[in-house]
């Protein structure tokens, strides 16, 4: 059942896809031609059923626990680095989490990624549809919408499905890029240019990793602004608000005293992440095949439209004066994009998200050279081509969406205690990758830290910074539990990061908590204090 939703709502968003590019079908009005909202409800109304599949399943990526833990938390307390620290992912990642456990406590995974969907991905489709029908006609928008379309709907290696901390920036770079084709049309609009700077600027809160993702394509908007006499004045524009915006949130951290941690945690802690993993060869060249497989529909389709374009560019992208700019501009973000992919060492799949939105771009600009309206005949390569991706990517997701089991995150009788002792408000620091169980429990976070990776992984100033935060959260705290998952025999946690190695941290825990609850890979402990409120 799960794979046959995954086949009928890739398979609808083919036909669909494939149908809305003739005016006519056999002399009757086409109405997913003629109606852009109709298609648009068409195409989304597919994505969600491709998605519905993997709503049942368990955490695919610990992502997606840290969300949902980090988020109940943070939606306590709105002051990120003093109440949460998002590490290598920025404060307003947790803000969709936040909001969903707001609207129903019992919410999980499943939901989670259905929100990802509908407030990210769907829009991101809905913005570049409206802006290519603002600069061409309705075959030229639909025909350039579906290789990304396509590429988001077919996703079904579960580090492309599950909800991360890509999803947003991913989004935002679409508000920009849309505002880089209308600059180039001329079309552009002040609230737009607003909304751009606002979105550059707070795309360093979505996510450290993509900051020079967003620099670059602030610094094109600019540049094609200025060199355009008539804009000058919506260049100073731009170039104010992304200052102010910048200048407001810097101003925000400091009132409420989060500056020391936020520069501490998220610029030097997160450099120093990612220099601790050499590159290595073997990982990189999967990373490759596994993303170019992923966006095989981005690849295939991107590539044949920009052909079938750049053969009419005896008419040239309408206004257009700074061609040569803008090519540059694009190609320069597409390889920042691809630096930042690889920079951390750590070549996780969903990091080639950041290359969707940069590649698209690139795509649809170069289509967009020229608007003249292919012939009918030539439909049939688009429709061949879609047929083809469909059947290649049938055939693999039927071997990889069998091969799925829901991984054993927590330990249902660890989590059995905690909720029949709980009391409301109680909070749990745990000692290891616990949000898995930060967010089984329902419990909000005993420190600011969703895992212990920086405290166990850095060496020097960083590493200590991060210890003695940890343990100076535990002395303000006092969390009524405390869970250890880092024993020896736990397969996924090595000695290096056995609580016992720490002295400092040890010493409070025997100090102040009794051990209520052993496995052979967790211990549970209860403060002996304040075991009755």
């Amino acid at each position: 059942m799960i794979l046959f939703y995954f086949l009928a709502g890739s398979a609808g968003l083919c036909l669909v896809s494939f149908l809305s590019l003739f005016k006519s079908l056999r002399g009757v009005t086409n109405p997913l031609y003629n109606n852009d909202v109709l298609f648009l409800v068409g195409i989304s109304t597919c994505l969600i059923i491709t998605k519905i599949c993997f709503f049942n399943a368990g955490m695919m990526n610990v992502d997606e626990s840290i969300m949902l833990s980090a988020g109940r938390t943070f939606g306590s307390d709105l002051r990120p680095w003093m109440s949460v620290d998002p590490t290598t992912s920025g404060p307003l990642n947790f803000i969709p989490a936040m909001l969903l456990l707001r609207l129903t406590d019992a919410a999980s995974y499943g939901e989670l990624r259905i929100i990802y969907v509908l407030a990210f991905q769907i829009p991101a489709i809905w913005v570049f549809f409206f802006t290519f029908r603002r600069v061409s006609d309705a075959f030229t928008a639909r025909l350039l919408i579906m290789p990304l379309v396509l590429t988001l709907g077919l996703f079904y290696y579960h580090d492309l499905i599950h909800a991360s901390s890509e999803h947003m920036p991913m989004f935002f770079m679409s508000c920009v890029f849309c505002v880089l084709i209308l600059i180039g049309a001329n079309q552009v609009r002040p609230w737009q240019l607003v909304l751009a700077a606002v979105l550059c600027a707070a795309s360093f809160y979505t996510k450290l990793q993509v900051t020079p993702i967003f620099f670059c394509m602030g610094a094109l908007c600019f540049l094609l602004l200025v060199s355009r006499k008539a804009h000058c004045r919506n260049a100073v524009l731009f170039a104010s608000c992304f200052i102010l915006a910048n200048v407001a949130a810097l101003s925000l951290i400091c009132i409420y005293g989060g500056f020391d941690d936020f520069f501490q945690s998220y610029i030097v802690g997160n450099f120093s992440y990612a220099g601790t993993i050499p590159l290595a060869l073997t990982p990189a060249v999967d990373f490759l095949k596994h993303s170019i497989i992923g966006m095989l529909p981005l690849l295939a389709m991107g590539v044949w439209v920009s052909l079938l374009f750049l053969q009419h560019v005896g008419r040239p992208y309408p206004q257009q004066r700074s061609g040569f700019l803008f090519f540059l501009g694009l190609v320069t973000i597409l390889l920042i994009s691809g630096y930042c992919v690889v920079k951390p060492g750590r070549f996780f799949l969903h990091y080639s998200l950041l290359l969707v939105i940069p590649l698209y771009g690139l795509i649809a600009w170069t289509a967009l050279r020229s608007v003249r309206e292919p012939l009918c005949k030539q439909l049939l390569v688009p429709g061949l081509a879609i047929a083809l991706l469909w059947g290649f990517d049938a055939v693999k997701a039927s071997k990889v969406i069998r091969e799925w089991n829901n991984l054993r995150v927590v330990n249902k009788e660890v989590i059995d205690r905690l909720q029949a002792a709980r009391q409301p408000a109680d909070r749990m620091a745990v000692w290891g990758w616990g949000s898995p169980y930060l967010h089984a429990s329902g419990m909000l976070m005993g420190t600011r830290d969703v895992h212990n990776d920086f405290q166990i992984s850095f060496t020097g100033a960083s590493g200590t910074y991060y210890r003695q935060r940890f343990l100076s959260d535990l002395e303000i705290n006092h969390p009524r539990w405390f869970l250890d998952i880092s024993l020896e025999d736990r397969p996924d946690t090595p000695k290096v990061h056995s609580l016992q190695d720490f002295m400092e941290i040890q010493q409070f825990v025997t100090q102040y908590y009794s051990e209520v609850y052993r496995t052979g890979t967790e211990v549970l402990y209860r403060h002996k204090y304040i075991s009755v409120r």
